[in-house]
């Protein structure tokens, strides 16, 4: 008896067999291959020296598979890790050796092992402007031909940085791919460590429920002793974090006591931070006691940065006793290391905490000259992190042109893919014609059909990559790629024009409170409502994150600019965004000045003066526009414009 199988039937086997095949290649991409596995047990034995894993890469790389470009570059750049953090070995060699990676056939998208090369080079030498930066770039550096083991690897050291750095958003998106990579291939430490720095991360965004849950994961699968130890410190910040002091001094009473004689490092970690929690709770005895002790301890392990934050931790505590004197002088001499070292954001913290304290203690000379100094430092810090900004922002634009080029690279595939579809087709045409005269019409129509097809394929995909290439994906409107082939012909007219770079007020406080989905919308919406008000020659582009820039051509004059800022913040404030189950009022902040511009030099002096009037309109209140209309930032005072009703 025959069973009859129905269309839906077939249609549903097959989508089955299709998801099988999509979830096999998945799985197979992040699996790790034999090579990568011995290079993973190689590189993590704990019962290896350095100079012992040395030895056992150096032979790795006399095996066939080394050959192959994903695997030569993953020992390279396990070679020069080792090879910078220890001091030994050809350093100079090796990072040439990374470089050649990108002459090698099916390599040419670019090289993450040599750009991850050049940051333990800068980390060894100390450049730390460079360290953030270099990592950056060999992130997003990844390609198809690196190995699976490559992607964990960068993606975990990424995650930490961008932590560091406070790119929260990156950050997340690289632990996330660490550890999907570590489930796969049954790693249960790196999986287990991927989820503590996930747990921070989330810490940082004020998910403190998640963090917990998410930490709880980790040291449920950890086996490791000194693993667990550094998941429970993380997890008691988090505690701190969320105001939870009971718990997390619990928790560093526990690790007080396992570490006391056995991890030193890690006992005054934890008694720092409890100290912390002390001082907020106004447990005097008990800190004096504590903190008494974390100095004892930091002296004999003799290491000047944890001896520096126990006797920072002290000083308060003297303090608050009414040893004044003591407390001025641990602090100072902790103050000094914290200068020398350029760990100049924790020290201007710790300067506003101390300059309080004075207060409180009648101390009011000395609690004006630390809010002074503290005011300093935070002007440093500031700078620097300008710079950072600044290095990064090269780094995206050198990590923007890779991708167009790989752009490029697919697009003249898909040219040759056409051509050889034409000539495939020609070839065809002239076969019908000699097999059968009489199918000659129909051939003829065929080919033509397939070839006109072809083309208007080949035609679409075109259009397809120019549009990615050139706009951001989620409200439609220009990037900054496109801006910058843009602003070349603006810069030869030297035409006049009205630069505005706008913020949206309160952002953050959107994804915190209605999630990301929400932000999304809210971003769309504005992006819609600032084109609406723009001509034909003007330019909007998504500046990045909640940013947008716009470009005005040749205003008419500068009562029509005032008009038309006016229009833009009125437009945006106007209508409140609904979303699912809410309305949100959304504001916008504008930096912008009326310039001429003749050079890209002028053009990146403009940028950071507009930058620097939102920062004003901002912390005038936000919702309004400061800037200039004159390009002589010392001939007049900026122009604040607030959203008064615009004109019919």
């Amino acid at each position: 008896m025959k069973t009859k199988v129905s269309c839906k039937q077939f249609y549903q086997l097959i989508s089955w067999i299709l998801a099988l095949m999509i979830f096999t290649v998945l799985a197979t991409e992040q699996r790790f291959s034999e090579f990568e596995q011995r290079v993973f047990n190689v590189v993590m034995a704990p019962q290896l020296s350095a100079e012992e894993r040395w030895q056992e890469l150096v032979q790795l790389k006399n095996e066939p598979e080394s050959e192959l470009p994903g695997n030569k570059a993953l020992l390279l750049m396990q070679q020069c890790r080792l090879a910078y953090r220890h001091n030994f070995g050809d350093q100079a060699g090796i990072l040439q050796q990374s470089a050649a990676l990108q002459q090698l056939a099916g390599y040419q998208q670019g090289a993450a092992a040599y750009v991850k090369c050049q940051q333990y080079e800068a980390t060894a030498l100390d450049h730390t402007e460079r360290i953030f930066e270099r990592g950056y770039q060999a992130y997003h550096a990844l390609n198809n031909t690196d190995v699976t083991l490559m992607h964990m690897w960068l993606a975990y050291d990424y995650a930490n940085e961008a932590l560091e750095a406070g790119y929260t958003d990156e950050g997340i998106e690289a632990i996330n791919r660490s550890l999907n990579i570590a489930q796969y291939n049954q790693l249960p430490e790196w999986e287990g460590e991927s989820l503590g720095v996930l747990a921070v991360l989330q810490s940082v965004l004020k998910l403190y429920d998640e963090a917990l849950e998410t930490s709880s994961q980790a040291l449920a699968i950890i086996t490791s002793p000194l693993i667990e130890r550094n998941l429970l410190l993380n997890r008691g910040y988090i505690l701190t974090q969320a105001k939870k002091f009971d718990d997390a001094i619990a928790l560093y009473q526990t690790l007080l006591q396992s570490t006391e004689g056995q991890d030193r490092r890690l006992f005054l970690m934890a008694g720092a931070n409890m100290s912390g929690i002390y001082n907020e709770q106004n447990k005097l005895d008990e800190n004096l006691a504590l903190t008494e002790k974390l100095v004892a301890e930091a002296e004999l392990e003799g290491d000047d940065y944890l001896w520096s934050h126990a006797a920072m931790a002290r000083a308060y505590a003297l303090l608050e006793a009414g040893d004044k004197d003591a407390a001025r002088s641990l602090f100072s001499r902790s103050k000094v290391w914290f200068e020398n070292n350029d760990v100049l954001m924790p020290l201007s913290e710790s300067l506003v905490n101390w300059a309080h304290l004075l207060y409180r203690k009648g101390l009011y000379q000395d609690a004006y000259d630390a809010l002074l100094e503290s005011k300093l430092l935070k002007t440093q810090t500031d700078e620097a992190r300008r710079t950072q900004d600044a290095l990064l922002s090269n780094a995206v634009l050198a990590t923007e042109q890779q991708r167009r080029t790989l752009l490029l690279v697919q697009q003249a595939h898909e040219r040759d893919r056409a051509l050889l579809t034409q000539k495939q087709l020609e070839q065809r045409l002239w076969l019908i014609v000699i097999i059968a005269t009489i199918m000659l019409s129909a051939a003829i129509f065929y080919a033509y059909y397939r070839l006109r097809h072809a083309h208007s394929l080949l035609e679409e995909k075109n259009q397809q990559l120019d549009y990615e290439s050139n706009h951001d994906p989620l409200t439609k409107v220009f990037n900054r790629r496109y801006f910058n082939q843009f602003m070349r012909s603006k810069l030869v007219a030297s035409n006049d024009a009205l630069l505005l770079l706008m913020d949206i007020d309160f952002f953050k406080k959107v994804n915190d409170t209605y999630g990301h989905h929400a932000g999304d919308q809210v971003l769309q919406i504005v992006s819609k409502r600032l084109a609406s008000r723009l001509r034909n020659g003007d330019c909007i582009v998504r500046w990045g994150g909640e940013e947008f820039l716009l470009y005005i051509d040749r205003p008419a004059d500068i009562n029509n600019c005032q008009i038309l800022i006016q229009r833009l913040l009125a437009e945006v404030e106007g209508s409140p965004i609904k979303l699912d189950d809410a309305e949100l009022k959304v504001t916008v902040s504008i930096g912008f000045a009326y310039v001429q511009l003749t050079t890209q030099a002028e053009l990146e002096q403009q940028l950071m003066q507009i930058d620097s009037f939102l920062y004003q309109a901002k912390q005038q209140g936000r919702n309004r526009a400061v800037g200039l209309f004159s390009g002589d930032t010392k001939a007049q005072l900026p122009t604040v414009i607030t959203s008064s009703p615009a004109p019919a």
